[in-house]
């Protein structure tokens, strides 16, 4: 099966079954759930003595437009115009660590006349907790040949009924050229806030935005979402997002 990687950019670029092995290993779904299915969506929390001993998340999420060219004339192109894709993550702790992993498909994506699916960018996520409201994390994703990742520091303060986290770092992964723009090495930042009326926090309201920058420029996005407990610690959640920049991966909508 040809990977994710490799059917994104060949829908930007030309993709044929048999050409999948030499094409760049480059996705431009930025879109990264948390392992921890806290009460933000894309923001890693920094944990606690008293979480669950075992988490899991399955994510359905689509994007619009998540590459699009420009010409000198300023005439636009949408090179990736569709993506539906299925995140499934788990991760287990025990004292101050947490181990985890994460497995993207995608199930539907077009552009450029053409269409795809396959298997994402499968990951490996850990985090140390240092102390209360602290902890460093790293995720290592494995794309068609080159790995790629990131390490942050998580900071998070409850206000009552309101927690509010941040995530800071660095993102690593081999430079490639995509036609309008580059992928590579970057500075990332993700924050958000989330909000509980009801004293269990079995249902809220959050937002939250994240973006990179480093090579290629800056990529940012934004996204609001509500959850509600179903019983038997289990959620359910929806959100609506757009990207604050045009960069390679924000989307016009998520």
């Amino acid at each position: 099966m040809a990977t994710a990687a490799a059917i994104l950019w060949g829908l930007a670029g030309g993709w044929a079954p048999a050409r999948a092995q030499a094409l760049p290993p480059v996705s431009v779904q930025r879109f990264r759930p948390s392992v921890d299915a806290g009460r933000l969506w894309t923001v890693d929390p920094a944990g606690d003595r008293d979480d669950p001993a075992s988490t899991g998340v399955v994510v359905v999420h689509w994007a619009a437009n998540p590459l699009v060219y420009r010409d000198a004339a300023g005439e636009e192109r949408g090179l990736v115009t569709d993506v539906l894709q299925l995140d499934v993550a788990g991760g287990w702790q025990i004292g101050r660590v947490r181990a985890g992993a994460v497995v993207p498909a995608v199930l539907f994506a077009q552009g450029a006349d053409r269409r795809g699916a396959g298997l994402g960018d499968v990951g490996l996520d850990g985090r140390v907790r240092i102390v209360e409201a602290l902890a460093v994390a790293g995720r290592l994703t494995a794309p068609t040949s080159t790995l790629a990742g990131e390490l942050t520091a998580i900071g998070e303060h409850a206000l009552g009924p309101l927690e509010v986290a941040a995530n800071l770092g660095a993102g690593f992964g081999p430079t490639r050229a995509i036609e309008g723009g580059t992928v590579g090495d970057a500075l990332v930042a993700r924050a958000g806030a989330a909000w509980s009326p009801v004293p269990s926090r079995d249902a809220g309201v959050a937002l939250e935005v994240g973006g990179r920058l480093g090579v290629g420029g800056a990529w940012g996005e934004w996204l609001a979402s509500g959850w509600a407990g179903l019983g038997a610690d289990v959620a359910l959640r929806a959100g609506l997002g757009t990207g604050l920049t045009r960069g390679i991966g924000a989307p016009a909508l998520r």
